[in-house]
């Protein structure tokens, strides 16, 4: 199940400035792509997970999802 978080600094989301964090298969669910090719994304440093983490869990802020999304549609 795809999990999704605000993430920021606590001022950030007291002001309600706070971003959507998207889970690893969250992100991938979004560019179409598998757990495999989205880890291979990370590998290859095409997006980068967001600083703090929930546990085990990593997550990835939607707008640079959305931009990796753009960038993949340009290319293919």
């Amino acid at each position: 199940m795809p999990i999704v978080v605000l993430v920021g600094t606590e001022e950030e989301l007291k002001n309600g400035k706070g971003r959507v964090g998207l889970s690893a298969e969250a992100a991938a669910s979004r560019l179409n792509i598998g757990g495999r090719g989205f880890r291979k994304l990370v590998a290859n440093g095409e997006i980068s997970p967001y600083e703090e983490r929930l546990g085990p869990l990593t997550f990835y802020e939607e707008p640079d999802v959305e931009k990796l999304r753009q960038t993949r549609l340009r290319r293919y």
